[in-house]
């Protein structure tokens, strides 16, 4: 799993890619990860069918939307591995709390 995988290559309908990307400004899985379910009902072109679709994909992935710093633990940061796939270890490290901290930065200002 690489959380910088691009929205637009997901295996989502065009039409939710499109929202993703346009109205909310996420271009990788790691900003989608980070928004509310709340954030996206209220997104042009999401509803409650594409936000259904945007669920079942990340669980799919072992993700889901909302995580929060107590879900890092299964993440991987790319500064640690590169790649950022999703793994079980034991205690999240600083660099992956920054780095989702950095997101959360991101997502809040946009």
């Amino acid at each position: 799993m690489n959380l910088s995988q691009r929205i637009k290559d997901l295996p989502l309908p065009f039409r939710v890619r499109h929202a993703l990307i346009s109205y909310q400004g996420i271009q990788t899985l790691d900003q989608l990860v980070v928004v509310r379910p709340k954030t996206l009902l209220k997104t042009k072109d999401i509803g409650a069918k594409s936000l259904r679709d945007i669920k079942q994909l990340l669980q799919e992935m072992g993700l889901s939307l909302g995580m929060d710093p107590g879900d890092w633990g299964r993440v991987v940061c790319p500064s640690c591995n590169g790649e950022g796939r999703i793994v079980k270890f034991r205690e999240p490290c600083e660099s992956l709390e920054r780095y989702f901290a950095m997101m959360l930065e991101s997502v809040g200002e946009s």
